[in-house]
């Protein structure tokens, strides 16, 4: 290249360029009132649309892209003009000394150029000094230094990114973000901050008045992680996520006195929680069912014993228990009496009967009654109580309706014939179509002797002053005899 002309360094600062021979401009100050070669510096490339792309900036990362934007401007601003032949020399010097430039030396006949330039991780961090110089028609019509710094190429992340943490929802956690390089130089105060809630989706939310490296985060409503935006200045470089998830107490109460026992479980968030084969202290006259969440009514045993991972919130674990009935009842009962049950430990609760066979005992007016002979069961039923988390307990007892008592009043000695027999009142008939016989039993030899049966109700007696006999009434059951009470246990003696 030849016609050298005075040459005048200029040195390109933060918003402008001075000129020397010709014009170089910045976006503020071209004012193309005359045709002159333009050169603007950016970290874009130009075309014939945006030959006047420049930012002016002068600080770079490793790895960004200078780009020296040229036009010829005849002379209305922002018009590419005239196709002219321009001669355009690059040249520069880093921290290391001189530095290749490929193809220095370029040729355009468009009117417009865009030369690229790029920091590459092999270079050195520091100030370069860059040379432009153009010549139109052999002539040099400008000069321009332009001086930028290059710094590191910027990193930055969460510590412990990649994790997810999980923190008790009456608890926070405190994410840090951590730079490295850039202009900051890992100094924290030298970066500044913005952090975000991404959602499963990547829907970014900025979250306001954090400006700081550091931020306190709760375990939110939805499922979010975060993420950190850190900029020094160059340019921003994203963090990587780290996500906070909620923890979950699970309590295990007793189920009395308002005590837990010292067990504490944790359920993580959208996770199952195995509930530990554990058992809560004995409690006197109960019996351990199972565990109860009584927010939704949930029960758990040794046989279903995961909480499912769509519970997310703190759990109370309430044992429930069933009362150790102890029950008393009779064995036997005679018809037409009050079935007379009774539960004797202390249970809290309504307790209620239910017969098997209201033909042999039935429920009437608030009491158990026999009304038919027969066997049957009772159920004996004790009610739940929230109050004292207990569940409903059962137990049934077996009973035997007999006939009832012959009365001694009623047996009676008389005469026909010269011959002594025996009368006494019937028995009671029940709902059941029981056929009751008698059994008259006479003392003789030290012992009692059952010597006559039948379905009357007299007995014809031997002829003896001063035997003894005593009366009963049976039915039969299965081949076997159900016998009431005598009318008298040591007899009647025999008068007439």
């Amino acid at each position: 290249m030849r016609g050298i002309s005075k040459r005048i360094a200029v040195v390109l600062t933060f918003c402008m360029i001075f000129t020397a021979v010709g014009r170089i401009e910045t976006a503020s100050n071209a004012q193309g009132i005359d045709p002159y070669p333009c050169v603007y510096v950016s970290k874009t490339a130009a075309d014939s649309t945006s030959y006047r792309a420049a930012d002016d900036k002068r600080d770079y990362w490793i790895g960004d892209s200078i780009y020296f934007n040229y036009y010829y401007s005849a002379g209305s601003p922002g018009v590419v003009g005239q196709a002219i032949n321009t001669d355009i020399a690059f040249s520069c010097n880093g921290p290391s000394g001189k530095v290749t430039i490929s193809e220095p030396n370029v040729t355009t006949t468009t009117g417009y150029y865009s030369k690229k330039f790029t920091f590459t991780d092999s270079m050195a961090t520091g100030k370069y000094t860059f040379t432009v110089t153009t010549y139109v028609k052999g002539e040099q019509k400008n000069t321009m230094d332009v001086e930028v710094n290059v710094y590191k190429k910027m990193s930055a992340s969460i510590d412990g990114e990649g994790e997810t943490v999980y923190t008790f929802t009456d608890e926070t956690e405190t994410l840090k973000a951590l730079a490295t390089g850039g202009k900051g130089d890992g100094k924290p105060s030298a970066y500044t901050y913005e952090w975000y809630m991404v959602t499963a989706a990547g829907v970014e939310t900025k979250i306001t008045g954090i400006a700081s490296s550091d931020i306190v985060v709760a375990f939110p409503s939805n499922d979010y992680s975060y993420k950190c935006k850190v900029s020094d200045g160059v340019g921003t470089v994203d963090t990587g996520i780290k996500t906070v998830r909620a923890k979950y107490h699970v309590w295990f109460n007793k189920g009395y006195d308002d005590e837990f026992i010292d067990i504490t479980g944790e359920k993580k968030y959208n996770d199952i929680y195995t509930i530990p084969d554990i058992q809560p202290p004995k409690r006197e006259g109960y019996e351990f069912v199972c565990w109860k969440d009584e927010e939704d009514d949930t029960e758990y045993n040794e046989y279903y014993n995961v909480i499912s991972e769509d519970v997310n919130r703190d759990v109370v674990l309430t044992a429930i228990w069933q009362p150790e009935l102890k029950v008393k009842a009779p064995s036997k009962v005679a018809i037409g009496k009050t079935v007379k049950i009774t539960v004797s430990n202390d249970i809290v609760g309504g307790i209620s009967y239910e017969p098997a066979n209201n033909k042999v005992i039935a429920y009437k007016n608030g009491a158990l009654k026999a009304v038919g002979y027969g066997t049957t069961t009772v159920e004996v039923l004790v009610s739940g109580s929230e109050i004292e988390h207990t569940e409903e307990a059962s137990k049934k007892v077996k009973i035997t309706v007999v006939p009832a008592k012959i009365s001694s009043k009623s047996v009676k000695v008389k005469k026909k014939k010269g011959k002594p027999y025996l009368v006494w009142k019937a028995a009671k008939k029940g709902k059941t179509s029981k056929k009751i016989k008698y059994e008259v039993q006479l003392y003789s030899n030290g012992g009692w002797t059952s010597r006559y049966s039948s379905t009357a109700k007299k007995q014809v007696l031997p002829s003896h002053n001063g035997l003894k006999f005593r009366v009963r009434a049976f039915y039969k059951k299965s081949g076997k005899k159900v016998y009431g009470a005598y009318s008298s246990k040591k007899g009647k003696k025999i008068k007439w």
